[in-house]
C-alpha cells in the first residue's frame, strides 16, 4: 500500500518564515545578529564639553584607538551646552545600536537635581562602556596661600569669599557649595562660560577662590599664576604631594572627584556592549594611555564598567543630598 503525502505548499511557508522573521526582528539583538557583525560604519563619538578639556582629552584618547580595534573610523565631535545635557539628549534620541557613543561626566549624576528639563535617569538610559576616569581636583587662588585665612577673614568682616566656576551647575560650583555649608563663611558664586574665563580671572584677582580640574589649573600652579590651597579628597594628589587635603584642613565632608567615561545607550544588543566595553577597557588600561592620562592630572580607575554604574547610583544620591541642603536651584 502505498502513503500518500500532502504536498507542501511553498508560498504558504515563504509567508510563515517571512512572519516569523519579521516577529523576530523586533526582538532586542535580532537585527544585529542577522545584519552582520557590529561595526558596518563609522561609530560616533559625542563629546559633552569643549575641545581642550578633560571630557574631550578622555573622548579623543579613546576614539583614536578605538577605530583600530573597530575596523572603523570613529569621529569625536563636540556638542557642548547646558552643562552637558545637549550632548546626552543627542545620543538618547539616536538607536541604540551602538553607532552613537557618549562621552559623558559627572553631570550625569548631578543634573537630574538640578534641571527640571533633565527629563533621563543615567542608570536607566546609558550604560557605560568604560571604567571611570578619574578628574583630580584642587582649590585654587591667586589672592591667598592658606585657606584658613581666607575663611577666618570673610568672617571677621563679612566680606563674602568669590566662588568661580566654569558655570552654575558643574561640580566646581557645587563643590564651592559644599565649602561654605562646612566652614560657614559667607561666600558668593560667580558662574563663567567655561574654565578658561573663570581661571583667567582668578589669576587676575577679580575672584577668589575656584575648584578646577588639575588638567587646567596644574600648569598655571607650576608657573606660579595660581596657588594650590587644598586637595578636595581624603588623600594628596601624587601631582600636588606638599598641597594639603580638606579632611587635613578639618573639612572632611569637602571631597569632589570628577569622572569622564564612554557610554552607550541602554537597549543597545548585549553582544555589542561586551565588544565595546572590552575594547573600550582595554584601551584606558593600556600602560602608555595611564601614564599620558595622569600626567594630565587625570586618573583611569580600577573599577568595572558594572561596578561604575552602581557607584553612579550612589554618587546620585549624594548630590541630590547637597543639592538640597544647599537649596541650589538653577532652573
Amino acid at each position: 500500500m502505498t502513503t500518500l503525502r500532502t504536498p507542501q505548499n511553498p508560498t504558504r511557508r515563504h509567508l510563515l518564515g517571512g512572519a516569523l522573521c519579521s516577529s523576530l526582528a523586533w526582538l532586542p539583538g535580532w537585527g544585529w545578529a542577522t545584519s552582520g557583525a557590529y561595526p558596518t560604519r563609522a561609530v560616533s563619538m559625542i563629546a559633552a564639553f569643549a575641545a581642550g578639556g578633560p571630557n574631550d582629552i578622555v573622548a579623543r584618547s579613546v576614539a583614536d584607538p578605538l577605530k583600530d580595534a573597530l575596523k572603523q573610523s570613529v569621529p569625536v565631535e563636540n556638542v557642548t551646552g547646558a552643562g552637558g545635557l545637549i550632548a546626552t539628549r543627542r545620543v538618547l534620541s539616536a538607536p541604540a545600536d551602538g553607532y552613537t557613543l557618549l562621552a559623558g561626566a559627572a553631570y550625569l549624576v548631578t543634573a537630574p537635581h538640578l534641571y527640571k528639563s533633565a527629563n533621563f535617569d543615567p542608570a536607566k538610559d546609558l550604560v557605560p562602556v568604560s571604567p571611570p576616569i578619574e578628574s583630580l581636583l584642587v582649590l585654587v587662588s591667586a589672592n591667598g596661600t592658606d585657606l584658613g585665612a581666607l575663611v577666618e577673614n570673610a568672617k571677621r568682616t563679612g566680606k563674602p569669599i568669590t566662588l568661580a566656576s566654569p558655570g552654575a551647575g558643574t561640580l566646581s560650583h557645587l563643590g564651592g557649595e559644599m565649602l561654605k555649608l562646612a566652614t560657614g563663611a559667607p561666600m558668593v558664586h560667580v558662574p563663567y562660560r567655561g574654565v578658561g574665563p573663570a581661571i583667567t580671572d582668578i589669576m587676575g584677582g577679580h575672584a577668589d577662590l575656584m575648584i578646577d580640574g588639575m588638567s587646567s589649573s596644574l600648569p598655571h600652579i607650576r608657573d606660579g599664576r595660581l596657588k594650590a590651597l587644598a586637595v578636595p579628597d581624603d588623600e594628596r594628589n601624587p601631582l600636588l604631594p606638599q598641597v594639603p587635603t580638606t579632611t587635613e584642613l578639618g573639612l572632611p565632608s569637602v571631597k569632589v572627584r570628577a569622572w569622564n567615561a564612554i557610554f552607550a545607550r541602554a537597549g543597545t544588543p548585549q553582544p555589542v556592549l561586551d565588544l565595546l566595553t572590552t575594547e573600550v577597557t582595554r584601551i584606558v588600561r593600556r600602560p602608555e594611555l595611564d601614564a599620558e592620562l595622569r600626567k594630565r592630572g587625570l586618573e583611569p580607575s580600577k573599577l568595572s564598567a558594572a561596578a561604575f554604574r552602581e557607584r553612579m547610583g550612589s554618587e546620585s544620591a549624594h548630590w541630590k543630598s547637597v543639592v538640597q541642603s544647599a537649596r541650589i536651584s538653577i532652573e
